[in-house]
């Protein structure tokens, strides 16, 4: 049998008092609360079938950073005038929580244009792995 550092062997027992702490490990794992995973996206307030219109933007910004409103209306103005204007040159962004987007096609309509944009998402998955890319139409 092989011991570590600490005198115990590879089953967990103290080599010298024949103690485990194993049991001590397993109970502690029993009685941790369990953590069920969620999407980023998941939000039991939004529904499914709803846009996220910008009113609810500011709102949920609101109250996730404990701004105030006026604070916090003009600088979510800034950076969706910032995404959009970026998006229309072209540009790629990417930006940690929404993911990286990436225009791929923009095509002309009597009242602007509509980008075709590409969001790629990570999941929470093993770094490296994505869900996939869902394309996504935004009109300006």
């Amino acid at each position: 049998m092989n011991t570590d550092q600490n005198g115990k062997n590879d089953t967990g027992r103290d080599e010298i008092s024949g103690i485990s702490d194993l049991p001590i490990a397993e109970a502690a794992v029993a009685a941790a609360p369990k953590v069920t995973p969620r999407l980023i996206g998941d939000d039991p307030v939004a529904d499914e079938t709803e846009e996220l219109k910008k009113k609810e933007l500011i709102d949920r910004v609101t109250a996730l950073s404990g701004a105030k409103r006026r604070d916090v209306k003009p600088a979510v103005e800034a950076a969706l005038t910032i995404l959009g204007e970026s998006l229309a040159q072209g540009r790629d962004v990417a930006l940690p929580g929404l993911g990286r987007m990436r225009v791929t096609r923009i095509k002309p309509t009597p009242h602007g244009h509509n980008l075709i944009v590409r969001v790629r998402q990570n999941t929470g998955q093993s770094a490296g792995q994505n869900a996939g890319d869902t394309p996504v139409d935004t009109d300006d």
